[in-house]
């Protein structure tokens, strides 16, 4: 829409009009774009290529550079995971973004192997999860920061990819910002694919 106010206005519309519309343009495109990037991942959760095994140590150095205004503390980085790299980072991925964009500035993430799972616990210290949106932040197209650019989609891709592998996430209780708590098939343990 405001592409098509540019080009009929010509000449009418002012400087500070255009640009104002221009900057719209950008932001929208920018928002198209991460929406059609979640909605790829959503569709590659929903059928992934089942299989792959990672350390979680394996996992942080990408993660360190993505997210350099993170602090990320880790405990049992010996864990094995039983998702192949990319699905690990995916699901590793959107939950430091929302960590950091929900005002986190350390995350401490722990895992530990016990029998036949693997649970990692993911605790930020951001704002947190109000208790109204407790029960909805895994519905798709739930975002408590649409102006900013969120798609909502970030924290269903990650359960998709987990349920997909035999594993699950849940919000965990915490006293301060969101804590988020993984399981998942050891990946010595034998899974049920069917």
């Amino acid at each position: 829409g405001a592409a098509e106010l540019m080009r009929d206005a010509d000449t009418r519309m002012t400087h500070e009009e255009r640009e104002r519309f221009l900057s719209n343009v950008l932001v929208d495109a920018t928002r198209i774009s991460a929406l059609l990037d979640r909605l790829r991942e959503m569709a590659r959760a929903d059928n992934p290529q089942r299989g792959g095994a990672v350390r979680l140590a394996d996992l942080l150095p990408a993660a360190r550079q993505r997210f350099e205004g993170l602090e990320l503390n880790v405990s049992g980085g010996a864990a094995v995971l039983s998702l192949s790299a990319d699905n690990a980072q995916i699901v590793l991925g959107h939950l430091l973004d929302n960590a950091a964009r929900h005002g986190a500035g350390r995350v401490e993430i722990a895992a530990s192997e016990e029998g036949e799972v693997v649970r990692v616990r993911v605790t930020d210290d951001g704002v947190g999860v109000s208790p109204g949106n407790r029960a909805r932040i895994f519905d798709p197209f739930f975002t408590t920061r649409r102006a900013e650019g969120g798609t909502g989609l970030g924290l269903g891709i990650v359960r998709a990819l987990l349920r997909a592998h035999g594993g699950d996430i849940d919000l965990a209780e915490s006293e301060r910002g969101a804590a988020f708590a993984l399981t998942l098939p050891s990946a010595q343990s034998p899974r049920n694919d069917s």
